[in-house]
C-alpha cells in the first residue's frame, strides 16, 4: 500500500505557502519529485500570451489597458513616470518578452524563480516598433517557473519612461516526453 505525506514548499507571491504530497519510500519521504504534471492552470498555456491574459498580475504601478493596432491582439498594457512590475507563472523552459518599443521607453529587470537574471533591458527605439523582442531566457530547467518584471525610468535619459508591455512567449523546447 502506498504511503504519502503532506510537505510544505517554498512561499511565493502566489500563495503564502504551497503544498504537495510527496511518497514515503523505505520509510522516508523522498527528498525530490522527479515528474509531476503542468498545473491545470498553465496546461494551455504556451506559445504567445497577449497581456491581458490572467496569468499576469500587473502588481505595481499604474497600468492602463489600451488599444494599439499593431500590437499582439491589438492592445498593450502601459506605464510610465514611476517603477511598474509584472509578474507571471508559466511552465516551460523560457520565455520572450515584447513590447511596444519606442523612443520613450525605459529599462527593465528580470527576476526568475527569485534570481535576478537581467538588468537594466532597454526597450529603446528610434521610431515606434509593435511586438518588439524586449528579451529572452531560456535554458531554464523544464518546469514551472516565476518570473518578476520590473521596469522603471532610465536614470541616463529623463524622457525614457513609458513602458508598453504586449505579450509573453512561453517555449517548451525541451519538454520531456
Amino acid at each position: 500500500e502506498n504511503e504519502y505525506i503532506d510537505t510544505e514548499f517554498e512561499t511565493s507571491r502566489y500563495a503564502e505557502t504551497l503544498w504537495g504530497i510527496v511518497p514515503v519510500i523505505d520509510g522516508a519521504a523522498a527528498s525530490e519529485i522527479t515528474e509531476f504534471p503542468v498545473p491545470e492552470d498553465l496546461s494551455g498555456v504556451v506559445g504567445k500570451v497577449n497581456d491581458d491574459n490572467a496569468i499576469f498580475d500587473y502588481y505595481s504601478g499604474s497600468w492602463t489597458s489600451q488599444t494599439f493596432n499593431g500590437s499582439y491582439g491589438n492592445d498593450v498594457h502601459w506605464a510610465q513616470d514611476t517603477e511598474a512590475r509584472v509578474s507571471f507563472r508559466f511552465y516551460g523552459d523560457g520565455f520572450k518578452v515584447y513590447v511596444r518599443q519606442h523612443v520613450v521607453f525605459g529599462l527593465c529587470d528580470v527576476t526568475v524563480d527569485g534570481n535576478t537574471v537581467k538588468t537594466g533591458v532597454s526597450g529603446y527605439n528610434n521610431g515606434d516598433k509593435h511586438q518588439g523582442l524586449l528579451l529572452t531566457v531560456d535554458g531554464l530547467e523544464y518546469g514551472l517557473h516565476e518570473v518578476d518584471l520590473k521596469f522603471y525610468p532610465d536614470p541616463d535619459y529623463a524622457k525614457r519612461k513609458r513602458y508598453d508591455f504586449d505579450f509573453v512567449e512561453i517555449l517548451r523546447e525541451n519538454s520531456p516526453a
